[in-house]
């Protein structure tokens, strides 16, 4: 949309109005508005030739906004009206709606409003623009379910659709033959003769509107569109007026009705994009996942929320292009939110044509972190389930190795430093490291160790024992942060006939976000059960050696 745009603003407040129009200039230096103080003499004016857009305000003195926007629809069905308003209300919308408001915006404080009028003001002169190109450039054929005909050179009709023969009421077989003049009123004759077939004959085209009779004698007024077959005859294009208008009226809920359930979800963002990528509508959805609000994002382009290495690469570029050629295109990856956190997120961007022309492109954006997530620990939690077997039965393996290999697969599926094997007698409370992990930084085998004290309550426990956050003064666990130089915890006991002779532990030196999850849980308690058996096959737990 790159000529000027002539806004006219009534508000029977002056200095508003002027701070409205200086904003609106400011936002966009296309925008020439004009002021009203008062609405009844704006109607006087050739509004469709004069304005591209009206903002009103709706309590005035004299005529209020909805008495205008009735007064503007008599005058001018199609030109952009916006209700700006300080006074919101369900109903005062609903009556907006029903007498045919382009949009509908509340007064707020802040200049965040200006930028969000501006933006509703483009949308609705460019929607405006484009249907007077189509108009302007309408070709029969690509209107199929209007009534189509064709006439020859010496007037005679040579084809007519199914639509425009149910229009006049006759059969297609009764009109394919006939003359034109049997579908018109002596009235329209004279403007067929008079107006369309000189307009025609000299311009190529007539657009207007005609009185028509059906075959069972009662007249009706048709929109109807003429155009020059070569010189050889004419193609017509008819609807009802009547039909149009409720069908339009129809179409206007629609839209209302689909614009406010888009504006009302919140689990997806949806957005729609100009041809050339630049964001053109914003939904709350959309601001809660990207923390974007509306008049941030506007004429940004898609990938705002890409990361630098997505920028980088092209790959708004190449979504936009995959989708204008295929008609839709998808993508699963990171994005990036107003504050710079990454999120994963399914977008789907399907292209929006108009009569094969592209008019931009839709997007759905859903943010699948959690799936993601879930996916990842599920996927690693296999491969340690799958690695663990792996080691578990190698029989070539020495089993001294295979302890310190476990506890180096534990070790590195719960992200910890180290891992350990302890015995205990439960006579006189003694204990002792017999295996560490690879490269230990806060136990080493020996007689005696500070994790021993969590084996000893591992053992008194349930037979599982849990610590994820050491530096929680509320929690008994703080002296291991202190005492020991670790940060969390997880154990399982050994147990053999009832009797708990040992305990597999894992610590690290860091807190936890997070309590340790069941996945967690479950791999440590299956490495104690091999342990316990390999030990029972063994008849070692009673008299354990050290083994690394």
């Amino acid at each position: 949309m790159g000529d000027e745009v002539s806004v006219l603003h009534v508000d029977d407040d002056p200095d508003l109005a002027d701070v409205t129009a200086t904003f609106l200039q400011r936002t966009d230096d296309r925008f020439d508005v004009e002021t009203a103080a008062r609405a009844a003499p704006v109607l006087d004016r050739a509004l469709d030739d004069s304005y591209d857009c009206i903002v009103s305000d709706y309590d005035m003195p004299e005529m209020d906004g909805l008495e205008f926007l009735r007064a503007v629809r008599d005058r001018s069905p199609k030109l952009p009206f916006i209700l700006y308003t300080g006074k919101g209300s369900e109903e005062i919308a609903a009556d907006a709606i029903s007498a045919g408001v382009t949009d509908y915006i509340q007064k707020k404080t802040g200049t965040v409003q200006y930028a969000i009028l501006a933006n509703r003001i483009r949308n609705a002169v460019e929607a405006r623009r484009n249907e007077r190109q189509v108009v302007r450039d309408y070709h029969a054929m690509d209107a199929a379910w209007d009534g189509i005909g064709t006439i020859d050179a010496e007037g005679r009709f040579t084809y007519v659709n199914e639509s425009y023969a149910e229009t006049v009421g006759y059969d297609r077989e009764e009109l394919e033959g006939s003359p034109w003049q049997m579908v018109y009123s002596e009235a329209g004759r004279e403007v067929v003769e008079d107006e369309i077939l000189p307009a025609v004959r000299e311009n190529g085209t007539w657009t207007g509107e005609t009185r028509l009779r059906r075959a069972d004698g009662t007249e009706f007024v048709g929109e109807h569109t003429v155009g020059d077959i070569d010189g050889d005859g004419a193609v017509c294009v008819l609807r009802n007026r009547t039909e149009r208008e409720e069908l339009d009226t129809q179409l206007r809920h629609e839209r209302e009705r689909f614009r406010l359930l888009v504006d009302a979800v919140e689990e997806y963002a949806m957005f729609v994009l100009d041809p050339d990528g630049r964001i053109r509508s914003w939904n709350a959805g959309a601001e809660r996942i990207t923390g974007y609000g509306e008049a941030e994002v506007v004429d940004e382009p898609l990938s705002t929320f890409h990361t630098a290495e997505q920028i980088e690469a092209g790959l708004a570029d190449d979504l936009l292009e995959a989708a204008a050629e295929a008609g839709q295109a998808t993508d699963q990856g990171l994005r990036v939110r107003k504050d710079g956190s990454a999120y994963w997120a399914d977008v789907t961007i399907t292209a929006l044509r108009d009569d094969d022309a592209l008019r931009g492109f839709a997007v759905v954006t859903r943010d699948i972190s959690d799936r993601i997530d879930r996916e990842h620990r599920q996927a690693r939690t296999e491969r340690y389930r799958e690695d663990l077997y792996a080691l578990t039965t190698d029989a070539e393996r020495p089993f001294e190795r295979r302890v310190v290999d476990v506890l180096d697969l534990g070790v590195d599926y719960l992200g910890l430093e180290d891992g350990c094997l302890l015995s205990l007698d439960p006579a006189d409370g003694s204990h002792e490291i017999l295996a560490t992990s690879t490269d230990p930084t806060l136990v080493e085998p020996g007689t005696d160790s500070a994790v021993a004290a969590y084996a000893r309550r591992t053992v008194e426990s349930d037979g599982l024992l849990t610590a994820f956050n050491a530096d929680d003064p509320d929690r008994t666990e703080a002296s291991a942060r202190e005492s020991y130089g670790f940060g969390c915890y997880l154990g399982a006991a050994l147990e053999s006939d009832g009797d708990r002779f040992g305990a597999v532990c894992f610590v690290g030196r860091e807190p936890q976000s997070e309590p340790f999850g069941t996945d967690e849980k479950t791999a440590v308690e299956l490495l104690a059960r091999w342990l316990t058996h390999e030990l029972d096959r063994r008849g070692e737990h009673d008299q354990l050696s050290l083994v690394s």
